[in-house]
């Protein structure tokens, strides 16, 4: 099964990093 990590910054330099096996559904939400 494919899965996807992300890594993501917001403004104020925090990061957020997350897994998800299905990435559009992941940014629906």
């Amino acid at each position: 099964m494919l899965y996807y990590v992300y890594i993501l910054r917001s403004d104020s330099n925090k990061l957020y990093i997350g897994q998800t096996n299905n990435l559009i559904r992941r940014e629906k939400e």
